[in-house]
Order: structure tokens, then C-alpha cells, then sequence
């Protein structure tokens, strides 16, 4: 057995070195009755608070002791200093959150500027119920820029909201995705989107274009406004205050997939797209590569690695085999496989 040869193996090592040296002292075996179990243990970190349905746990540039915990609810605690543990409140958008424990919804996405400690700013991703003109509501999703009051880092500013993009959508508890973060590279700003589950009827002709609105993908912006950077293409969704990298994969585009589009009306902004819903990504810290994880239907889950104008399959493949519409795939579909896929367990593989 396993310990057994371990024990042979310990033994013969140390006969050869009591061999080959006349002098050396013989010392007793201390062979352990039990292998010692190997693991991940748990530790409170803070003892005493509590949380409900948080979604996000961020960290604030030049704040290293403080932990930053965003709920689905619409409110964002901050806990200034891990070594004495409280929590109070950084933001409260509840208001008009469209939020309850059954909805794929409310506030899913929080990050702090690259260069908080200079410019106070950081992004929020949620989705909202809001009045029409016309009466009634609709549900949309907003991705938004805040700042702190001046001189209190741990104190948010609601008035201080800036939307970039809001977006209707009308699968209201499906699909919101929401990930927010900075490239470590780049310094863009990285948000996913989910497919709407089902698709709008404006993909008529696929379910994968590149000259509607903001789903199925993940976009990436320049909230800095550098030189190079150009501005996005009108769209209702598109309220500004960014601007879209230069080396943004679908710029100029006049043709994806065998279908003419109006490089006019490319949501420029996409990264990379195929995805039904990019839930959580994150960057590597040591290859800075993008790694994604996309719910999946009824039988499976994918881990991608994401790159620039890179096609993951999502309607027409899935957990690279065949998706629900493949057979209404264009001509030209083309995708990448995931690096992992696995079953999770309901219905048939």
C-alpha cells in the first residue's frame, strides 16, 4: 500500500546514509500512524458580520486593510480595516433596483478606477425597473461611473452618478451577467453582458451580431478617453462619457459571418462574443490572460479563455458541441472551444 512504500522508501534512505558514514548516529524512525490529510481549512475572517446575497468582494487602490462587499440588493458596505472588523454602508442603490432572491438581477458589478486614489472613481453594473414616457415600467441595465466625497475614501456619492450605458432588456430576470474589471495591461475597462435569454427580436438574421444591441458579449471601453481612442457608434443604449480602444476587434467592419453590417452601427465596444451568460471572469495576475466562466443550458458549464474578437458559440455551439441553433448557424460561423467543460448534472449529456 501507499504507506507502506513510503515507509520503505524512508528507510532505505536513511540505511544508506548511516552506511556510507561510519560515525553517523543511529536516530529512531518517527513514521506517523496516519497520513497527514491535506485541504482548504475555513477562517472567519470577520467574526460577527454578515452579509445578504453579496455578489461582489473588491478591494480599493491605496486602502490595502479595507474590503469592499456589493449585495444584489443595491447596497455596498465597506469594511475599513480588517484587523478590527466593522462594516458600514458605502452606497445605497436600492432605489429602483430591480432585485429579489428568484431574479438573475440587481446589483452584480463593482470595480475601483486603476487610479482611485487620484480620480475617486469607480463603476457600478446593475439593473434597474424604471418609468416610461408612455406609463408602465421597463427593466434596463445600467452601467454607471461614481465618485467618493472628497476626502472620504470610504464614502460614496450618489449624486455623482454618470450612466454610460443603459440598455432594455426584456428577459428581466435571465442573463444580466454584470462582471466588472480593469485590464491589468491595458487599462481598459472589461464588462460582461449576458444573452437576454431569449434572444431580442431584432436578431432576425443571427444570433450573434455585431451591429445591435449589447448582449452575449464582453465589451471593453476606455473610461479615460485617451488620444487614440475613438467614440462608439450612436445607439439608444449608448449614453457616453467613454470611448472604444483603438485595437477593438469589429471596428470597420462591413461584413461578419457572410452578413453584410453598416460599420456605422457596429457596437465597436464588443471584446469577444458567443456567450449566454459571462457570469464571472477575472484576469490572471501573472499572464494577465482573461479567463471567463459562461453558464450553460440544461447540461453544461465552460470555462473560456477570452481573447480580442475571439467567438466562444453560444447559441450555435456549446461545451464545443453542437448548441441549440446550430442549424441556424451563418455560413461563416466560426467559434473557439472552451479550455474546460463539464456537466452539471440535469438532463441528458
Amino acid at each position: 500500500g501507499r504507506g507502506t512504500s513510503q515507509f520503505f522508501s524512508l528507510a532505505t534512505c536513511v540505511l544508506l546514509l548511516w552506511s556510507g558514514t561510519a560515525q553517523a548516529e543511529v536516530r529512531p524512525l518517527n513514521i506517523p500512524s496516519a497520513e497527514p490529510v491535506h485541504g482548504f481549512g475555513l477562517r472567519d475572517i470577520l467574526p460577527g458580520i454578515r452579509f445578504h446575497q453579496p455578489i461582489a468582494i473588491v478591494n480599493q487602490p491605496g486602502a490595502d486593510t479595507a474590503l469592499f462587499v456589493a449585495e444584489r440588493s443595491g447596497r455596498i458596505y465597506v469594511v475599513p480595516n480588517l484587523d478590527n472588523p466593522t462594516k458600514s454602508l458605502f452606497l445605497n442603490l436600492t432605489a429602483n433596483n430591480a432585485w429579489s432572491s428568484a431574479l438573475e438581477a440587481g446589483l452584480l458589478g463593482l470595480v475601483f478606477h486603476t487610479d482611485f486614489e487620484a480620480n475617486r472613481t469607480f463603476f457600478v453594473y446593475r439593473c434597474l425597473l424604471l418609468a416610461q414616457p408612455g406609463g408602465g415600467v421597463a427593466f434596463f441595465n445600467r452601467l454607471s461611473r461614481f465618485k467618493t466625497l472628497p476626502g472620504q475614501p470610504f464614502v460614496g456619492d450618489p449624486p455623482s452618478e454618470e450612466i454610460l450605458i443603459e440598455q432594455k432588456d426584456y428577459a428581466i430576470q435571465n442573463h444580466n451577467s454584470g462582471d466588472l474589471h480593469f485590464g491589468p495591461e491595458d487599462g481598459y475597462l472589461y464588462v460582461s453582458l449576458g444573452d437576454q435569454s431569449p434572444p431580442p427580436g431584432e436578431y432576425e438574421l443571427t444570433h450573434q451580431p455585431i451591429d445591435k444591441s449589447f448582449f452575449g458579449a464582453i465589451i471593453r471601453i476606455d473610461v479615460d478617453g485617451k488620444p487614440d481612442s475613438l467614440r462608439p457608434n450612436p445607439h439608444p443604449s449608448v449614453r457616453g462619457g467613454y470611448r472604444v480602444p483603438p485595437d477593438n476587434p469589429f471596428i470597420g467592419f462591413t461584413n461578419y459571418q457572410g452578413i453584410a453590417v453598416d460599420p456605422g452601427q457596429v457596437r465597436t465596444e464588443i471584446y469577444a462574443l458567443g456567450f449566454r451568460n459571462p457570469w464571472r471572469f477575472s484576469f490572471d495576475p501573472l499572464t494577465g490572460r482573461l479567463f471567463c466562466g459562461d453558464v450553460g443550458e440544461s447540461h453544461w458549464e465552460e470555462v473560456n479563455l477570452v481573447e480580442n474578437g475571439g467567438n466562444y458559440g453560444w447559441p450555435y455551439r456549446e461545451a464545443g458541441i453542437d448548441g441549440p441553433h446550430l442549424s441556424t448557424a451563418p455560413h461563416g460561423f466560426e467559434s473557439t472551444p472552451p479550455i474546460h467543460a463539464y456537466p452539471h448534472g440535469k438532463g441528458t449529456n
